[in-house]
């Protein structure tokens, strides 16, 4: 037997499905498996949009589900993750909970200027 892609719709629903929370605690708790980051390594914090989440897509109302991720750069590794609702929160205090979640006092954290006015 040959081992094939899944399709589009299965991907599709797959991820329409998918408890976001349930998989933000899971990674984190995974991730937090690979030992401690020294503070002289380099952490990015970015968000991303999940596609799939938009909702009122043509309007002022939109909504959307983002997935805020920090690396560490020498290491290769996503430290953690902390999903959020536009609606409900702004990326700026999600990537202030992260800091907090995973302890990253005293590393070098690079923000996109924008995030500083939030």
């Amino acid at each position: 037997m040959h081992a094939r892609v899944p399709s589009y719709s299965v991907l599709r629903r797959v991820m329409v499905n998918l408890d976001y929370e349930e998989l933000q605690l899971v990674f984190n708790k995974w991730s937090q498996h690979y030992g401690v980051i020294p503070s002289s390594e380099w952490i990015s914090i970015d968000g991303k949009s999940l596609k799939n989440t938009v909702s009122n897509y043509d309007n002022a109302k939109q909504n959307l589900i983002s997935c805020v991720s920090a690396f560490a750069h020498q290491r290769r590794l996503v430290l953690g993750v902390k999903m959020m609702s536009n609606k409900q929160e702004s990326e700026i205090y999600v990537v202030r909970e992260l800091i907090d979640l995973l302890d990253l006092t005293g590393f070098e954290v690079p923000v996109e200027q924008w995030s500083l006015y939030g």
